[in-house]
């Protein structure tokens, strides 16, 4: 018998593995983005974080953060209300003196602490309650300005480390501030270096640098700088001078060392 023509295909029992692959590829494609909905560029974002960081900048520096004197008229003067009468408050030249000292001294504590006991371990010696600190004036602004190297004995303790000089950027009130910081503090009670005096000593250092001579040591500074800075003291309550001349205090301390050393 002749098969009919036109018959229809019987349909494959076993599926299109292709029509699988087909799916699972459509499946991964992903959406195409919509219009207004495109993903951002990088470098839009990197140029929106600059533009925001020097924005910011520039804020911060013309704020005036905290200081009330930024938000001030110039020439604006506070008034009381009725009836209240000012009071004038008064600080004593030493406390706005040994203020600027213990500014500048916050180079110092890093190496010699915050309250000047020093570190043993490391090699760094204390302030307080010795020749180097509390006697001679002049020692202390040398060791300052040009730095000490060598062997030295401090309250017993003797230490052997190498101090870089400090003179750079420091001017003769604040010398003479973190000297009078560092005189008086911790127990201590030496006399004030004035700015007047801290000028000699800079005029001292000057001359050492000229020479070109470097860090002192223990031994040089008894024999070439056992002396008071000279300068007229000062009142602690205004700073002005009791006297003119002088010769920069009493060198507190070394009459015990002068003795030992007999």
């Amino acid at each position: 018998m002749d098969t009919p023509r036109n018959t229809p295909p019987e349909p494959n029992p076993e599926p299109d593995q292709n029509e699988g692959l087909n799916i699972a590829a459509a499946a991964r494609e992903k959406e195409e983005p919509k219009a207004g909905r495109e993903p951002v560029s990088l470098w839009t974002f990197l140029l929106a974080a600059i533009v925001l960081l020097f924005a910011g900048a520039y804020l911060g520096n013309l704020s005036g953060g905290f200081d009330n004197e930024q938000f001030t008229a110039l020439g604006y003067t506070p008034h009381l209300p009725p009836g209240v009468e000012a009071e004038e408050v008064t600080r004593a030249w030493i406390d706005e003196y040994m203020t600027l000292g213990r500014r500048r001294f916050g180079v110092c504590a890093g190496c010699h602490g915050t309250d000047g006991s020093g570190n043993s371990a490391q090699g760094f010696p204390p302030l307080h309650d010795n020749e180097w600190t509390t006697g001679y004036s002049e020692k202390l602004a040398m060791i300052i300005l040009a730095g000490m190297d060598g062997p030295v004995e401090v309250n017993g303790v003797v230490y052997n480390n190498i101090m870089p000089s400090q003179a750079a950027g420091l001017t003769a009130r604040d010398l003479g501030a973190v000297m009078t910081y560092v005189r008086r503090s911790w127990g201590n009670d030496a006399s004030i270096v004035t700015p007047e005096m801290a000028q000699h000593a800079l005029d001292l250092y000057e001359e050492r640098v000229a020479a070109g001579l470097g860090p002192v040591n223990a031994s040089e500074l008894r024999a070439n700088h056992a002396n008071m800075l000279p300068g007229a003291e000062v009142d602690p309550e205004t700073g002005e001078p009791l006297s003119e001349g002088g010769d920069g205090g009493d060198p507190a301390g070394e009459e015990e060392v002068a003795a030992l050393s007999r």
